[in-house]
């Protein structure tokens, strides 16, 4: 079981929200929506089309509404972008779970820490809601900081993301068409100085686990990661041998300044 949970530091990562218009009939894979934004990361929101009807949650992207409803709380990226939920997961630090949708399905949502961090969470197996945003709450909690909003989007089915610097996606749910993605470009390179293997620990273990997408951001260089490491390498097209050294990070940042 894994729970794909993402801090992103925003003098780092520039992150926003992208969609079409309210009820406009453009949709792509979150592969699709990486390439046509030029996004490093890019996740679906699964704000338009919940259960295959028109927008039900609010979401600001560009500057502009394009969809509409949800819960009261908003999520704020900054004046150009925000959402709602359909319902809020945590509240301040505190799990609030306020839809019925408490049986087993895939999950994600979005929301910001009380430092100011991006927070995006998956899963890549079913949960409940209740266990899904507890293991988030706890995930951030240990890392250092407090859940001020985290807000549940789509209630199963159409999880999925991509990341174009590992050219490796993440589609438990399938490569459903979405109308509503949350994107995320890198802005300054990381600081990793050591190559990276199986065992390591630390910060520039979550850069990594960050870049490669799929997999929980934790710190801890594990099977998981190893896994992911060689697969981009053969998507990258250089030697697959599991090891982030100059040549495999080079390739993972080469568009990062």
């Amino acid at each position: 079981m894994s729970y794909h949970v993402f801090l992103l530091k925003r003098q780092d990562w520039r992150v926003w929200i992208d969609g079409p218009a309210y009820q406009a009939a453009v949709t792509q894979t979150v592969t699709g929506w990486a390439l046509a934004t030029g996004a490093d990361l890019c996740f679906n929101l699964g704000l338009f089309k919940l259960w295959d009807g028109p927008a039900c949650n609010y979401a600001r992207s560009k500057g502009k509404d394009i969809a509409y409803g949800g819960a009261s709380e908003i999520m704020t990226i900054d004046s150009m972008n925000a959402c709602r939920g359909y319902s809020n997961g945590i509240l301040d630090g505190t799990v609030k779970v306020n839809a019925p949708l408490g049986g087993y399905a895939y999950r994600n949502g979005v929301g910001v820490t009380t430092d100011g961090r991006i927070l995006i969470a998956q899963t890549s197996h079913t949960c409940t809601e209740a266990v899904f945003c507890q293991k988030v709450n706890d995930f951030v909690i240990k890392n250092g900081s407090r859940v001020k909003l985290f807000v549940l989007q789509d209630g199963g089915g159409s999880v999925s993301e991509y990341s174009a610097m590992s050219k490796l996606g993440f589609y438990p749910g399938g490569t459903r068409r979405v109308a509503t993605v949350i994107c995320a470009k890198r802005i300054t390179k990381p600081s990793i100085t050591r190559t990276l293997s199986f065992g390591c620990r630390g910060e520039d273990v979550r850069e990594l686990q960050v870049a490669l997408g799929g997999i929980e951001a934790d710190g801890i260089f594990g099977v998981g990661t190893l896994s992911r490491v060689r697969a981009a390498q053969k998507e990258l097209g250089i030697r697959v041998d599991g090891y982030a050294g100059p040549v495999t990070r080079s390739w993972l940042f080469k568009n990062v300044k």
